[in-house]
């Protein structure tokens, strides 16, 4: 994930502030339970202001009960940023979705970026 369109900083101080007293590993065990896997040390680096991967940072979002655009540096001025801020906002709410299979979510999410690449174009 590019951390120019990121606050890590932000993700960061919520991570800490969330996970509290709990230690590293007991904290990736409870985002693991309710989001899907994640490891202490890739939970460590979070904390310390470093940028995860998209699905990473859409479960710790998940486990923050956060919207994944209130970490979005967007740009003055970017139609480009707006968009990728929607379909990450989108993604997170398909991706929490139990009743979605993890295909069905992925399928969806493809469309929604072949139509956002077709708007690019105009």
């Amino acid at each position: 994930m590019p951390t120019d369109l990121l606050d890590t900083n932000k993700l960061a101080a919520m991570v800490r502030a969330k996970r509290g007293e709990l230690g590293l590993r007991n904290a990736a065990a409870t985002i693991s339970e309710i989001t899907g896997k994640i490891s202490p040390a890739t939970l460590s680096r979070v904390e310390q202001g470093k940028a995860p991967d998209v699905d990473t940072f859409l479960r710790i979002c998940t486990w923050l009960r956060a919207d994944p655009a209130d970490f979005a540096l967007n740009p003055a001025g970017s139609s480009t940023a707006k968009k990728r801020g929607t379909l990450e906002v989108v993604e997170a709410h398909l991706r929490a979705d139990k009743a979605l299979s993890p295909k069905a979510t992925d399928a969806i999410v493809d469309m929604i970026r072949l139509v956002l690449k077709q708007e690019n174009r105009k």
